[in-house]
């Protein structure tokens, strides 16, 4: 099974072993969940941070989040990769002129193996380090597009709890 925090001890494994000591981490969606795990794990490592489309904090406490977390797999499961690729690239690139884009995420997205996809997006469920954001000192952007998955409004209250941090709206 997968964890945020194991991956978080993976890359910080890893960083050691190939001498980083200190770190600017980009965090796109998952990647973010995983950023901020190993920033609260070992803040003084980290110079800055920029964080895209994602959360310290998937806790299922809306209900909201539990239809995300029912209907997700059961498209996976039953529609294919490919077609929640197709759900979550209309949803992220909803301009005509954005075509392009919206099939490289198909390309690149629905490839990903079913299994080891449903694995990871349960990992997310109910992880959070919302609690530990005040021991993040470094300097913090926050990019949120009005149509990410993420609510605007759970990014809005997270960048207000951390110290140095800023958030960047994008719109579409």
């Amino acid at each position: 099974p997968y964890s945020v925090a194991q991956w978080a001890e993976d890359l910080h494994a890893l960083l050691d072993h190939l001498g980083h000591d200190e770190l600017d981490v980009v965090g796109y969606s998952m990647g973010g969940a995983i950023t901020f795990q190993m920033a609260v794990d070992q803040p003084k490592r980290f110079r800055r941070m920029v964080i895209l489309n994602s959360l310290p904090s998937f806790e299922i406490n809306h209900w909201k989040k539990h239809l995300e977390l029912w209907t997700r797999p059961l498209v996976v499961r039953f529609l294919s990769m490919n077609r929640m690729a197709r759900i979550l690239s209309q949803r992220l690139f909803p301009e005509p002129d954005q075509g392009a884009l919206r099939d490289t995420m198909v390309e690149r997205y629905g490839v990903n193996e079913t299994g080891a996809y449903l694995s990871a997006f349960r990992a997310l469920a109910g992880w959070t380090v919302a609690d530990r954001l005040d021991c993040l000192k470094m300097p913090t952007l926050v990019v949120a597009a009005e149509e990410d998955y993420t609510p605007m409004e759970s990014k809005i209250a997270f960048v207000a709890e951390m110290v140095d941090a800023r958030l960047e709206r994008v719109a579409n």
